[in-house]
């Protein structure tokens, strides 16, 4: 889907895909709609459009893309405004966008010549001046010309504290399923011999140095009616994946389960499991020595962060605990080892409560 040197026809030709998804969504709402008796599942007339990379699906967008580019580029304004928007998409003067990992500055660049991107970093200082010497730590490009394969950056996520190995995450095409591998930053290679997890939609948490709490595909169709992983394991380093230990298992009929983890400045380390059982409503679950305990929190809340060992919790319900109702659209926090000795006991303590005239958006830590 990509036109070398186009960002602008890339991102368009990506949408247009999306919609084709929607489009589907859609359809298959609007008939079960319109049923009032015993409901059936309707036959999805675009399911073709799951083989994303298949001939009839890229007729289909090649089609679209055709159809909506005529329009677009018959309107006087469309060359003027299409050259604006490539020319700031890819400005070498644009701000970018620092993470700061081991000490120094990294960040994806993407431009004209480098539209798959290319990982970099620099020294803090660097980053202050108005021209960083900028070190490529992977480029993206370059291995996907090496490697055979149109490979999009989805993230990297490196082992607190010395953040010296990282899991890379590649999708091919930009799809949901992505591969991930160790990388190690101080020899600047891919580790021979270190976690590799192949093709699938997966999410990963680094437990330690030597085992990574994964959610993927583990077996053909150990997947939701979502689509998503709903099956935990642990892996260690030197073990198949056939050799990963189940730690939690969700249901099929789950929108999808996933791992995540939760640190702060004082050092406190939480390893929690969201158990997605609708759209709107979840389990949390603490990963603990004897395995994952239940955390009695509202059904609709969402986790925030972790402050000097203080759990953040944004309840989306009314929520009452030890006398106290707190409403929703608040933020609380709970005692993280309070929580560990005893997850079905929660005393939330109120954060902060919105105005009148106010709504909380979201909630950023610092150490």
């Amino acid at each position: 889907l990509r036109e070398p040197g186009s960002v602008m026809h890339c991102a368009l030709k990506s949408l247009l895909l999306a919609g084709a998804g929607a489009m589907a969504v859609f359809a298959s709402a609007s008939q079960a709609a319109t049923t009032t008796d015993a409901w059936t599942p309707p036959s999805d007339p675009y399911l073709w459009l799951e083989d994303v990379g298949g001939d009839r699906a890229m007729s289909w967008v090649k089609a679209e893309n055709t159809r909506t580019l005529s329009v677009l580029e018959a309107d006087r304004r469309f060359e003027a405004l299409h050259a604006a928007a490539l020319t700031i998409a890819e400005a070498k003067d644009r701000i970018p966008t620092p993470h700061f990992i081991a000490g120094r500055v990294f960040n994806l660049w993407q431009d004209a010549d480098h539209v798959q991107g290319v990982w970099r970093s620099a020294s803090v200082e660097e980053f202050g001046h108005a021209s960083p010497n900028w070190s490529t730590v992977i480029d993206v490009d370059a291995l996907s010309r090496k490697e055979g394969r149109n490979w999009v950056w989805r993230g990297a996520n490196c082992l607190y504290p010395e953040e010296t190995r990282c899991l890379i995450s590649l999708s091919e095409g930009g799809e949901d399923a992505e591969v991930t591998r160790e990388f190690d930053l101080v020899s600047g290679q891919f580790v021979k011999g270190g976690f590799q997890f192949p093709r699938s939609k997966q999410g990963h948490v680094w437990e330690d140095r030597d085992h990574i709490i994964v959610g993927r595909e583990w077996a053909p169709g150990d997947v939701t009616e979502s689509g998503y992983p709903y099956v935990i394991k642990r892996v260690a380093r030197g073990a198949s994946l056939d050799q990963a230990v189940e730690v939690f298992r969700g249901s099929p009929k789950d929108v999808g389960v996933n791992a995540f983890e939760l640190r702060d400045g004082a050092g406190n380390h939480a390893i929690l499991i969201q158990r997605d059982i609708s759209f709107f409503e979840s389990e949390l679950y603490l990963l603990t020595e004897k395995g994952p305990v239940k955390v009695d929190v509202p059904l609709k809340s969402q986790v925030r962060g972790m402050v000097q060992g203080r759990i953040l919790i944004e309840p989306k319900q009314y929520w009452t605990s030890k006398g106290q109702t707190f409403k929703a659209g608040v933020l609380v926090s709970v005692d993280f080892n309070a929580l560990r000795s005893n997850p079905g006991q929660v005393s939330p303590r109120l954060v902060y409560a919105p105005g009148p005239r106010e709504t909380l958006d979201g909630v950023d830590q610092t150490k």
